[in-house]
């Protein structure tokens, strides 16, 4: 009950202290054709010992161990357990750009349990490649592994060597050993994977990860545009008539701590009550260092009835990044050159991004998710 009152008094907070009066509100026009020249710095950068490649902050001894879970999307889902752990946290389309689902990124943090877990989509499986991460899911679409779908997740994990038998590849329509169901919502928002002993067994089979780090600075950003709320809508098509509530969301900066808090604008947070994001297991709200939107053209393909969302590229090539930190936004861009390379980040001068130190949000998306900020 404690943990909970400090919730809605930190919550309260962040209201009264970083919504302003009366704020002008900006929304972003995305620009899908931008091509970014490759830069100079595709490098990877210098991995630094005791420190966790993809927050800035120090592993406390964890050994690092990449490791994607797919979370649920449906406003029944929330909140999520074991969330807190999570380096970043990954928004992308499941079945069209409006209907998304969530991707947890463990690295040096793992929780004992972690969930609601759901099924893969073609459109997630390139994220674990940036960062050489072993894949975790409840399934996939039921499609034929040799059917030619632009969206078999079952062809595509396997040419990517996400497998069970190279410890990539966790399925958790099986490995009985490695899940429970909680009684605290109804199945099948409810399955909850076993984090900590996935990590434990990459370890035992010595599987080796390569790290990919990011560039990080105890500096704020200072220039830009003020942005203390941002506001996420996701839509179906480009005429912007219906969102999605269980994929609406919003972030509020919170000075002094230098963090953003997401909301999620469902049917709760519709009712005047606050629906702030946080752990389920500690009931800790989650933080954001960085909230970083990513332009990357989606398609849908019908099959077996079911439109499932894909790239053409694989996330590969270059297009706009929308930058938020410190309260303050920068229009940047994102490039990627290769099937399994490394994420980089572009700021709006040219340079390559440098994190707050922290966790990131990650929003992955097309023109049919409206950004906005006050």
């Amino acid at each position: 009950m404690k943990k909970l009152t400090a919730l809605f008094l930190l919550v309260v907070m962040v209201f009264t202290a970083c919504v302003p009066l009366a704020a002008a509100e900006t929304t972003i026009e995305p620009d899908m054709k931008l091509n970014v020249s490759k830069p100079s710095f595709t490098a990877v950068n210098p991995v630094i010992d005791g420190v966790d490649p993809v927050t800035g902050l120090s592993t406390n001894g964890e050994a690092y161990t990449p490791i994607l879970q797919v979370l649920d999307g449906s406003e029944i889902a929330y909140p999520h357990w074991g969330v807190e752990s999570a380096s970043a946290i990954f928004q992308v389309p499941n079945q069209g750009t409006g209907n998304n689902k969530l991707l947890a990124l463990y690295t040096t943090e793992f929780p004992e349990k972690a969930g609601g877990s759901r099924s893969a989509r073609m459109a997630f499986l390139p994220i674990a490649n940036m960062f050489g991460a072993i894949f975790v899911a409840a399934g996939t679409p039921p499609i034929d592994p040799g059917e030619k779908f632009q969206v078999n997740v079952e062809y595509w994990r396997r040419q990517w060597g996400m497998t069970t038998t190279s410890g990539r590849w966790y399925d958790m329509n099986g490995n009985n050993a490695l899940k429970e169901r909680s009684k605290a919502i109804p199945a099948p928002h409810n399955l909850l994977v076993f984090i900590r002993k996935i990590h434990e067994k990459a370890l035992a089979d010595n599987l080796q990860f390569e790290q990919r780090p990011f560039l990080f600075t105890d500096e704020p950003l200072t220039r830009g545009e003020s942005a203390t709320v941002i506001n996420a809508r996701f839509y179906e098509n480009n005429d912007h008539k219906t969102s999605n509530k269980a994929s609406n969301c919003a972030f509020y900066y919170q000075e002094g701590i230098n963090c953003y808090f997401r909301q999620s604008l469902m049917g709760k947070a519709e009712k005047n009550n606050v629906d702030f994001n946080y752990d389920r297991a500690t009931e800790n709200m989650l933080t954001f260092s960085n909230v970083i939107v990513l332009r990357i053209p989606f398609k849908s393909q019908n099959a077996h009835g079911t439109f499932y969302s894909y790239t053409d590229g694989h996330y590969t090539g270059s297009g706009q990044a929308d930058i938020f930190q410190n309260g303050r936004y920068i229009k940047g861009a994102w490039y990627r050159d290769d099937l399994m390379g490394r994420l980089i980040l572009i700021d709006d001068e040219g340079n390559e991004l440098k994190l707050q130190r922290g966790k990131t949000f990650f929003i992955v998306n097309d023109s049919r998710c409206v950004v906005s900020y006050e």
